[in-house]
């Protein structure tokens, strides 16, 4: 069949079928260009799960129900909130202590790695690990 003769008798379905390819070329090389777009994005800023830095500490503290975690910062704020939710889920069944610093193990965990040093000093705990994004684990010397 001659393809001008299908157009000329189809001339509806043909606009349709036209209308669909280009709207399907115009999908495709936009959502291209959005994937590129987050990609760029992305080698700048990677996203990476905060909690990942905290999974080899659920066996080492084994046995414990609750942990202290302390910050200075708020978790209120929706970054810090986030930070927060990440450790807790890395860490279940674990419960993080918000600032509470009575508990056995404490986990320190500030924006100011300066302001963890001065707390750990303050309350008399001895720090047992430290990663690399500056939390550090430690145990109270009053339990």
């Amino acid at each position: 069949m001659n393809i001008a003769i299908f157009l000329q008798s189809n001339k509806p379905r043909a606009l349709f079928l036209l209308i669909v390819a280009s709207a399907v070329i115009f999908g495709v090389f936009s959502g291209a260009e959005e994937l590129n777009k987050i990609a760029v994005a992305r080698q700048k800023v990677p996203f990476s799960f905060y909690g990942d830095a905290f999974i080899g500490l659920a066996e080492a503290l084994k046995g414990e129900t609750y942990l202290g975690y302390y910050t200075d910062v708020s978790i209120d704020v929706p970054k810090y909130g986030a930070r927060f939710a990440q450790v807790q889920l890395a860490l279940a069944p674990l419960i993080l202590d918000l600032n509470n610093t009575s508990r056995r193990f404490v986990l320190f965990d500030c924006d100011n790695p300066q302001k963890c040093v001065e707390k750990i000093k303050e309350i008399k705990a001895r720090p047992l690990k430290a990663s690399n994004r500056g939390t550090i684990l430690a145990i109270t010397t009053a339990n």
